[in-house]
């Protein structure tokens, strides 16, 4: 992503009345702006710090003056811009952005390594991983002996696989019928709400949910029934998910989910086509998952002896063009204490 597309992205969150999401991105493009060239690109598409301009100016003019038709508040716009300088442009654009840069200036630089890695993920600039297979998963039920699994290996260590045709078209159609109402999504990092999403929790029993669960027991080997609900997110386009944990945080113990132990392992369902945008980064270590349409990727969050592992820290590009659609499982370790394997050490190794 270059300026222009946060700057597009900060225009379209801005026109369709995400004003604080809006500034987010204005913040990022304001980022990128001193490291292109722009006076070519300008000459021939325009200064979009002008068109965003036009943007706020249509805007407060239409709450000041309701009455006033698109076409009339379009040209009161226009006029205003022509008697503005560049500079002055700017400098109302920029004042948008100082409270919000002074909010986050501080939880900004506490995340800066693995921001900056989430972004060049999010550019698939990340070197290509070796010694990487695909294979059928005949082994982990009795059930794949008559319907294995293709599987990729995505990382070794720590352990991160992808499953691929594991979620049909009519399952997808069938998942969005039993949707009722999506909530805003969010999370409590650096003490701010961040909307990352559009979601809702399959609580309901259904054949949909029972099946996907039955799913999720053939690809792991786990046990399922300690939460049986599952998650559906929607990342329309801006949507995104800087990097966090799956593992304990605050946000987690408010669940009251502390009886179930730690979030062992992730199991997230990609269910929608994304054509630019929406992989699933891991910034630590250099991965970068592109979203295809009924496939699984599945990691561990957490070491055998249920300590938290920090390369299991990920994020979610933002979505450029597509819809990412996600069903996402989270199991605990208490349930599987005596199902899950133990790497086994040897006398040299201990």
């Amino acid at each position: 992503m270059g300026f222009r597309d946060y700057f597009s992205l900060a225009l379209h969150k801005f026109d369709s009345g995400d004003y604080n999401r809006s500034i987010e991105w204005l913040q990022e493009a304001q980022q990128y702006k001193s490291l292109e060239n722009l006076s070519p690109t300008d000459k021939i598409l325009g200064d979009p710090w002008e068109e965003f301009a036009r943007s706020i100016i249509i805007h407060n003019i239409s709450l000041t003056n309701p009455s006033l038709n698109n076409e009339t508040i379009y040209k009161e716009a226009s006029k205003k811009l022509k008697v503005s300088k560049s500079e002055e442009i700017e400098k109302d654009i920029n004042s948008l952005l100082n409270k919000w840069d002074k909010e986050s200036h501080n939880a900004k630089n506490t995340t800066e390594p693995s921001i900056i890695a989430h972004y060049s993920g999010c550019r698939n600039q990340f070197p290509t991983k070796k010694n990487l297979v695909c294979r059928y998963n005949t082994t982990t039920t009795p059930f794949l002996k008559l319907a294995p699994l293709k599987l990729e290996e995505v990382s070794l260590d720590p352990y991160i696989v992808l499953y691929h045709n594991v979620l049909s078209d009519e399952e997808i159609d069938e998942m969005k019928g039993v949707i009722d109402t999506f909530y805003n999504g969010w999370t409590d990092m650096d003490e701010s709400k961040e909307i990352i999403s559009r979601l809702v929790w399959l609580t309901k029993e259904s054949s949909f949910r029972k099946r996907l669960n039955l799913r999720i027991r053939d690809i792991t080997g786990f046990m399922v029934d300690e939460i049986p609900g599952l998650q559906i997110a929607n990342f329309g386009v801006g949507g995104q998910f800087k990097p966090h944990y799956d593992y304990f945080t605050e946000r987690i113990l408010r669940l009251n989910s502390t009886e179930l132990g730690d979030r062992m392992a992730s199991i997230i369902f990609y269910a929608g086509d994304v054509v630019h945008g929406g992989q699933t980064v891991f910034p630590d270590i250099q991965i970068s998952v592109k979203p295809q349409k009924g496939s699984c990727l599945v990691w561990f969050n957490t070491f055998d002896d249920a300590t938290p592992d920090p390369r299991s820290l990920h994020s979610v590009c933002p979505v450029l063009v597509g819809d990412r659609w996600t069903i996402t499982k989270w199991l605990h370790y208490e349930p599987q204490l005596f199902v899950k394997p133990c790497f086994q050490r040897s006398e040299n190794n201990i």
